[in-house]
């Protein structure tokens, strides 16, 4: 699910919203704390871990671009604003 979609947001250049991540935070909470423990070097090496997977792959070197490395500096401080929002 995570990926295809960050890859979508990649390609047409439009970063999540807080309402996206509340959904997900919502409707998937494993995956949503599994991410927020994470700093984003930590996730760039979790998803670099993946580049010889054989569904994944392709998605991950989109993901470890250029554009999807910037992407996700630029999202990642949302999921952390949304994980504080609980406290």
């Amino acid at each position: 699910m995570y990926v295809p979609y960050a890859i979508e947001r990649i390609r047409l250049s439009r970063n999540v919203s807080i309402e996206e991540l509340r959904y997900v935070k919502k409707t998937s909470p494993e995956f949503f704390n599994f991410i927020r423990h994470q700093n984003c070097g930590e996730h760039i090496e979790f998803l670099a871990s993946y580049r010889k997977d054989p569904y994944f792959g392709v998605y991950i070197e989109q993901m470890l671009s250029p554009e999807g490395l910037k992407w996700l500096r630029l999202n990642f401080p949302l999921i952390k604003q949304v994980a504080e929002e609980e406290k």
